[in-house]
């Protein structure tokens, strides 16, 4: 039972990994992408990705752009752009927005780091026989609070990015989208250890009391 157990969990271990490493790389060439922008726009202003919604009452076919085969014409609405803004927010507030999103990363970490540690604990605890015991309950509704804390850091991250490219560009006809909003999965991970933590403690009581019964 417990080797099937371990072989679960390095499943679960190694699907988490390949999420987290495909979110490194993605990560990674969103970062060189931006680099290789900011050499491009140099001279040109702070290059932004920033994400757009028409406004409403708007058509959502606010744009054009040619169709080389055909050469006409074709209405297009423009979800995401890359353009080169000049700094107009004054020193004092930037810097109070560095200081947030630098907190908000270091913290995000934190979290992560520690659900690996209190994962890896629930492992040696279930290998040592304490699968009814009190600790597991404790440390799988850490790890499920621990994931809606990193859940939620991730929205103020996209939030404060938000509120960054909103006071640095206004664009006529659009409206200014929260840029890479939370996947709801680790909402949903964090849901499950809660229930499954509770789970495990209606099993425990039930073994307690079939103990007393006898």
């Amino acid at each position: 039972m417990k080797r099937k157990f371990n072989i679960y969990c390095t499943i679960f271990l190694c699907v988490l990994l390949l999420g987290a490493g495909s979110s490194f790389i993605k990560g990674s060439m969103g970062f060189w992408a931006g680099a290789n922008e900011a050499i491009k726009f140099e001279g040109q202003g702070t290059p932004l990705v920033v994400s757009l919604n028409p406004q409403q009452g708007l058509t959502n076919y606010t744009d054009s752009i040619t169709n080389t085969l055909t050469g006409e014409p074709m209405k297009m609405s423009l979800c995401k752009i890359i353009v080169g803004v000049n700094q107009i927010q004054d020193y004092p507030s930037m810097a109070w927005w560095n200081v947030g999103i630098t907190v908000a990363f270091i913290l995000y970490i934190v979290v992560i780091v520690y659900f690996w540690i209190n994962f890896l604990r629930i492992i040696i605890c279930v290998n040592k026989g304490l699968i009814f015991d009190r600790i597991i309950e404790r440390r799988l509704m850490k790890g499920g609070w621990t994931l809606l804390v990193a859940y939620a850091l991730e929205w103020g991250i996209a939030f404060m990015f938000y509120l960054y490219h909103h006071s640095m560009i206004q664009l006529e006809g659009y409206e200014i989208d929260i840029p890479n909003t939370p996947d709801n999965i680790m909402l949903y991970v964090a849901i499950g250890l809660m229930l499954i933590a509770q789970i495990f403690s209606l099993g425990r009581q039930m073994k307690e009391e079939q103990e007393l019964t006898i």
